[in-house]
Order: structure tokens, then C-alpha cells, then sequence
């Protein structure tokens, strides 16, 4: 009995002893973290991203900023000139809309087109504003936490280039459908009106057309030019569309074909066709007063068109795979 006493106190002093020794361990792994991180797994790689993300934003190039908020402003500049193109085609049209503009301001050639680059120039400048501050915010988005690991770790798996490069694509078909639709349609618009005017009456452009703006050779033609900047308008959302089309499927021949320079020399023949074929219709309407016919105007209006928005359409394309290749060479810096 005194013998399995004295093993049966030697081994519960054996098991305290063994207890006193396990505790020391496990304090000593809690507080140097020897062998692993006493915080939740998400949270830790949700801080590794965060520098991570940090650091290529830091070190993103401002090309990205740049071409996005160029892109932003030409898209609202394009579209404000088609809205001002739409304008006065609406105020010739329409005789009350046209007779409150003339209480308001005189009507004359020169003013016109003043006020509509002052407005293009405008929307242009205010664009680039809200572009850039819309461009910041996104990019404070991709390195900003939100309390929640998981959803963190999710943001944080896209960094600054990607966003950045994503939100360039979209204003991509954008900036192009409206800086060739307002381009076009403006030019086509105010070409009108200066080559009507002046072939018909001799008029300069600083002084008050109201009622020649009124009169039958205008007004007759409306028609023609409304269906024109229609038609520009639809072939370049054709375009917009194509544009964004190569970023899903891949480069397009068809958008690769007009931005070649043999664009621009069919654009200068068409157009040194308009004006030859202009010449000779204000000859006869000076001879004999009278309009020529609805096909010969008809045709004139659709040359013109055509080659406007063909040279706008090669400017707009060039200026966007310039673009582009500045895009492709911003890469993720080396960590």
C-alpha cells in the first residue's frame, strides 16, 4: 500500500511538472508567433494586397489619367456640337423657335458659329474636370478597405492599371461615335449656310441674315441637310460600335482600312468635288434665280456628307490608335 502511494504521488507530480512545462511552451508561441499569425488569414492578405496596390498606384504612369479624361471630354464636346448642329437646323426650321433666338440675340453667321465653339469649348473644359475627379476616385477605390476582408480581398485583386485601363475602354466607342458625329454634322451644317447664303445673296457673315436665313433657298434645302446629319450620326454609332467590338473580338480590317491614308485623298476628292460641283450650281442660280434641281441638290448635300465624315472618321481613328499604343505601355511596375 506505502509503495502504490508513492508511485501514485510521483506520477501526479510528474503530470503537473509536464503541465507547468506545456503552458510555458504555448505562452512562448503566442507571443513570438513562431510558427504562425495569431490574426484571421483574410485580414492578413488583405493588408498584403493593400500595400501591394498601394505601390502600383504610386508608381502607376498618368498616361491612364490622361487618355481617359481626354476621351471623357471629346465624347461631351462631340456631343454638344451635335446637339448645337440639331440646334439651328430645329431654329431655321421651326419659326417661333427661330423668331425667340432673334428677340434674344441677332442672327448672323459669325456670331452663330461663336457661340457654338464657345459651348464645345465649354462642355470640353467641364468634362475634363468631372473626368479627372471621376478618374481620382476610382483609383482611391482600388486601395481603400472596407471593413470586410473577403469583399477587400475581392477589390484588391484588380489593381490601379487594370481599373485604369477598363475605364478607358469604355469611353473609348464613346469618344469616338461623338467627336465624328458632332465634327461632321457641324461642318455640314455651317457649310451650308455659308455656301447658301453666299451664292445666293452676297452676304458677308458679321451682319444680319434673319430674313435671308427665312427665305426659300434655306428653308427648301433643310430637308436635305437634316437627313445628312442623320445619316452621319448613324454611321458613326456603325463605327462607335465597331470600335467596341475590337476590344471583345479582337482588331477589325474594317477599322484598320480607314485609317489608312488613301481616306484622306478620297476625303480632298470628294470634297474638291463638292466645291466644283457648288461653283456650278451658284453660277446658275445667279444667271437664272432659280434653284437647281431636288437630285443635283441632293447629290451635292450626300458628297459633301460623305466626305466630311470620312475625314473626320480618319482623324478621330488615327488619334485613337495613337492612343492606344500610349495605353499598351503602361504596365505594372516591377515590385
Amino acid at each position: 500500500m506505502s509503495f502504490d502511494r508513492l508511485v501514485r504521488s510521483d506520477l501526479a507530480a510528474l503530470a503537473s511538472e509536464s503541465r507547468k512545462e506545456l503552458r510555458g511552451v504555448d505562452d512562448s508561441l503566442r507571443s513570438t508567433d513562431a510558427y504562425r499569425d495569431d490574426r484571421l488569414g483574410p485580414v492578413a492578405r488583405r493588408d498584403e494586397l493593400q500595400a501591394r496596390r498601394r505601390n502600383e498606384l504610386a508608381l502607376m504612369p498618368l498616361t491612364l489619367g490622361h487618355v481617359f479624361v481626354h476621351r471623357v471630354a471629346r465624347a461631351v464636346a462631340g456631343a454638344m456640337a451635335l446637339a448645337c448642329a440639331m440646334g439651328v437646323l430645329a431654329m431655321l426650321q421651326v419659326r417661333r423657335l427661330f423668331e425667340l433666338a432673334r428677340a434674344v440675340m441677332p442672327i448672323n453667321l459669325a456670331l452663330l458659329i461663336a457661340i457654338v465653339a464657345g459651348l464645345v469649348l465649354a462642355a470640353y473644359v467641364i468634362a475634363s474636370w468631372i473626368a479627372e475627379a471621376v478618374f481620382a476616385r476610382r483609383m482611391r477605390r482600388t486601395i481603400q478597405p472596407t471593413g470586410d476582408p473577403h469583399a477587400d480581398l475581392d477589390r484588391f485583386a484588380e489593381g490601379p492599371i487594370e481599373v485604369g485601363r477598363r475605364l478607358v475602354r469604355r469611353a473609348d466607342a464613346w469618344a469616338v461615335g461623338f467627336a465624328i458625329a458632332g465634327s461632321a454634322a457641324t461642318a455640314l451644317v455651317f457649310g451650308f449656310l455659308i455656301y447658301v447664303l453666299g451664292a445666293t445673296y452676297s452676304m458677308p457673315s458679321n451682319i444680319d441674315v434673319s430674313s435671308a436665313l427665312l427665305d426659300h433657298p434655306v428653308r427648301h434645302n433643310l430637308r436635305w441637310i437634316a437627313s445628312a446629319t442623320i445619316m452621319v450620326g448613324l454611321v458613326a454609332l456603325a463605327i462607335a460600335y465597331a470600335c467596341d467590338r475590337e476590344h471583345r473580338k479582337g482588331p477589325s480590317k474594317t477599322l484598320a482600312g480607314l485609317q489608312r491614308w488613301v481616306m484622306v485623298g478620297l476625303a480632298l476628292i470628294l470634297g474638291g468635288t463638292t466645291l466644283k460641283l457648288g461653283y456650278s450650281v451658284a453660277r446658275r442660280m445667279h444667271a437664272h434665280g432659280t434653284l437647281p434641281s431636288m437630285e443635283t441638290r441632293g447629290v451635292l448635300v450626300g458628297i459633301a456628307a460623305f466626305g466630311l465624315t470620312l475625314l473626320a472618321t480618319w482623324v478621330v481613328l488615327r488619334w485613337r490608335r495613337r492612343e492606344d499604343g500610349r495605353v499598351a505601355g503602361c504596365e505594372v511596375p516591377e515590385m
